[in-house]
Parts: C-alpha cells; structure tokens; sequence
C-alpha cells in the first residue's frame, strides 16, 4: 500500500508556496523602496519560518519549490544591498562627505544644495 504525503509535507509544501509568494511581492517593495511593506512582508516571513520549523524536514518533492525561494530570496538580498548602497551613496552626497565605497559618490567633499519639493 502506497502512502501518500503526511499533513506536515502537505503543510510544508503550502508554507513554501506561500514563502514565494511574499518573496514576489518582497521584490517589488525593494524595487519602490516601500519600507512600511517591507516590515509588513518581514513579519510574514516570519511567521512562514516558524511554520516550517514546526513541519520538519521537506519532501523530496518539495525541493523543487525551495530552490524556486531559494533563487528569489538570493536576488531579493542582492536588491537589499543595492538599495542599502544607493541610500547610502545618496545621503553621503547629500551631506557633502561623499563614501568612496559608491560609484554615486563624488570626490569633491563641497557641500551639496539638494531642493527637493513635498
């Protein structure tokens, strides 16, 4: 008799589904630079962690999904660094001491009149 996935696998599989989903919609707040969205989708996240701790190990069929979150939660972390480098780069321009770290930085140390309209 053939046995068929547990509840867990079944729960594990639908965490992970649902993993790739916030790490979807995780890649769009990077890309609008939305932090209330982005500790909104941490949260989430959060509680999809906890649920797949509880489940246990993965089916051999789920692998498939995790390298799916796997590869989505790789480029989400390289938008992190790109956003973190670009505000960074930005704040140093715009206080006049410009990191060498960024290529938006610039060399001359002059302070920067930013007019910005609200």
């Amino acid at each position: 008799m053939e046995r068929g996935p547990t509840q867990d696998a079944i729960g594990a599989r639908q965490l992970l589904e649902e993993l790739e989903v916030v790490l979807g919609e995780e890649t769009l707040a990077l890309r609008r630079l939305d932090g209330p969205e982005l500790d909104r989708l941490a949260d989430r996240k959060r509680a999809i962690e906890d649920g797949l701790r509880a489940a246990g190990p993965l089916a051999q069929g789920d692998r498939a999904v995790a390298e799916r979150v796997r590869h989505a939660a790789l480029s989400n972390q390289i938008l992190l660094v790109h956003a973190r480098d670009t505000v960074r780069g930005l704040i140093a321009t715009m206080t006049g001491t410009p990191s060498m770290e960024h290529p938006l930085s610039r060399q001359s140390t002059a302070p920067v009149r930013l007019d910005v309209k609200v």
